[in-house]
């Protein structure tokens, strides 16, 4: 203690107790959920604004069959087995420009369509021939190479299906969600609004900029400061000024702040000084969380709460403020925006791959890719894999660069990773054969893959949980389900759709329960003609079926009731 003007005044040192981000975690389990009301914007002025409910889907994007070249739409069946030696010879019907609508047109046995990048495709073509793969001759063409059917075009659904969701609540609106937002058609979105930070310094020393100085007294910038770094992450500032050191003008200072801001940023007063009166104010008013961390510079800083609202009693030295809010304190600024921070990796990085990739010939290649936060260390899953797949792009938060010079990257190999994003996202990932596609659920980003590739990235440490299918029982229309690890087992219901007359069958990727019931199906009614239409996942084929590209196509009825006893009986 210490005798100050006849009195006695204890001094209350700020301990450094706890780790920073020990200390910021525990005050924000300390806070409540998010206090922001929504309110909609134009998606042009949404950009850094928080997302208050999700995205979904209302189409199937792309919504109709998209040309991927210039080239020519035919008839796979026209050109199967063309090759120099037997060149496989078509008349030119017509061409179909951008923007035409193709939906009403055939093309006939022995005939094609001229297409652009991005012309609508006929229905009934399964094949995009480029032009650079075929020669003219007059009003025909002649095709010496057969590409694998459905090869250069976009089929519906797969950018993203119906129904999926592109962009989660308490996301923040960046450039790469507007993009995916606006090809949805969405013109309002529905968002936090701006929360609102008090601001002060505390200081008889201080002075505003542009007053004379007199000796002894120095200039205020914390408060500017404090305040920029708040605006440029979506705050609504109310500076209050420079406070004196006097523990009634804190105190009036709080009171009113309380009710005018969501949070409350006030330097000085933080340390052990006889004048230092911000953390005695707040133990009047409220409780401290926490006063002092193992951080330089920055060991004083104060956390409370005060009638429920977050105080945060940062020290005074400039450097300090800076650092705190742009290191330590982010997370906490997000959380007070009602942004959803999930796990932020690094912005760049080395993770493990999960599928090989491959640049174009003679090209570098930027693949944007998500991050999977494994059991322990970082996965990478490369995307997006076509240039037109403008909502599938709201995931990927980092890319990988390819060399042009390079042959690829093996499953398995560790790559370098680069940031999309100012924070981005490392999901616990969770697939499976007989998921319906890829999406968000339940704090997880589960996705449809093979079982080999699904038993594989569990084996690796990447995949928290896989659903393999053991197989679907034609006739009783059921499934059984084994989740891994664990050896849950379970029914679903399935659904088989089926035509009467079904040419058109999807080709599910690799080894899944869905490809071998189709099959099944087939080989029992021993159908002659079938034309297998690759996709990306079960949603997309559903989607095609019901846009009638599709014959056939297989749901599972009521996985959502799996996924959430499977989680009860883990946990």
């Amino acid at each position: 203690m210490r005798n100050i003007k006849g009195g006695l005044l204890e001094y209350s040192v700020a301990k450094p107790i706890h780790d920073p981000w020990d200390a910021v975690d525990l005050f924000m389990r300390e806070l409540s959920p998010c206090p922001l009301e929504c309110e909609y914007v134009d998606i042009d002025e949404s950009l850094g604004r928080i997302l208050c409910e999700d995205i979904v889907s209302s189409t199937p994007l792309p919504q109709f069959p998209r040309s991927l070249v210039d080239g020519y739409a035919v008839i796979y069946s026209d050109i199967a087995g063309a090759s120099a030696s037997n060149p496989a010879r078509l008349r030119i019907a017509g061409r179909i420009a951008i923007g035409e609508d193709a939906s009403q047109i055939r093309i006939h046995r022995g005939s094609c369509y001229i297409v652009d990048t991005g012309s609508f495709v006929p229905p009934n073509a399964d094949l995009v021939i480029p032009f650079e793969n075929a020669s003219r001759e007059g009003d025909a063409v002649i095709i010496t190479k057969t590409p694998p059917r459905g090869a250069n075009i976009a089929y519906p659904g797969s950018d993203m299906p119906q129904g999926a969701i592109i962009a989660k609540r308490g996301w923040a609106i960046d450039g790469i969600i507007v993009s995916a937002i606006s090809s949805l058609g969405i013109r309002h979105v529905r968002v936090y609004r701006k929360p609102k930070a008090c601001v002060a310094s505390t200081g008889n020393e201080l002075v505003e900029p542009g007053e004379s100085l007199a000796p002894g007294r120095i200039y205020e910038s914390n408060s500017r400061a404090i305040s920029s770094i708040l605006r440029s992450v979506g705050f609504n500032i109310y500076r209050i000024g420079i406070l004196r050191d006097a523990e009634d003008d804190i105190e009036r200072a709080i009171t009113e702040s309380l009710e005018r801001c969501d949070i409350i940023i006030i330097s000085g007063g933080t340390s052990a000084g006889v004048e230092d009166y911000l953390y005695r104010v707040i133990e009047k008013k409220g409780r401290i969380i926490t006063r002092g961390i193992r951080y330089k510079p920055g060991k004083p800083l104060t956390l409370g709460v005060v009638g429920g609202k977050p105080i945060i009693g940062l020290p005074g030295n400039p450097v300090s403020v800076i650092m705190l809010l742009k290191t330590i304190l982010s997370g906490l600024l997000r959380r007070a925006a009602c942004e959803d921070p999930g796990f932020a990796a690094p912005q760049q990085g080395v993770a493990r791959l999960l599928r090989r990739v491959k640049p174009a010939e003679g090209r570098i290649t930027h693949v944007p890719s998500i991050l999977v936060r494994g059991s322990s260390r970082l996965y990478i899953i490369p995307w997006v894999s076509e240039s037109y797949m403008v909502s599938r792009i709201a995931f990927a938060d980092v890319y990988i660069e390819i060399p042009y010079t390079s042959r690829g990257f093996e499953v398995g190999e560790e790559i370098v990773y680069k940031s999309l994003r100012n924070s981005p996202r490392a999901w616990i990932l969770e697939a499976g054969e007989i998921l319906r596609g890829s999406g968000i659920g339940d704090g997880v980003l589960r996705i449809y893959t093979p079982r080999s590739e699904a038993i594989k990235w569990l084996e690796m440490g990447a995949a928290s949980r896989v659903y393999i299918c053991r197989g679907i029982d034609i006739e009783s229309r059921k499934a059984e389900i084994e989740i891994l690890p664990g050896g849950y087992k379970a029914e679903v219901d399935v659904e088989i759709y089926m035509r009467s007359d079904a040419e058109r069958i999807p080709s599910y990727p690799g080894d899944t329960c869905y490809h071998e019931a189709l099959q099944k199906i087939i080989d029992g009614e021993k159908r002659s003609r079938t034309a297998e239409i690759p996709v990306e996942t079960p949603d997309q084929a559903l989607d095609m079926f019901r846009l009638g590209f599709l014959d056939m196509a297989i749901d599972v009825r009521d996985f959502e009731k799996i996924l959430r006893f499977s989680s009860q009986g883990s946990s």
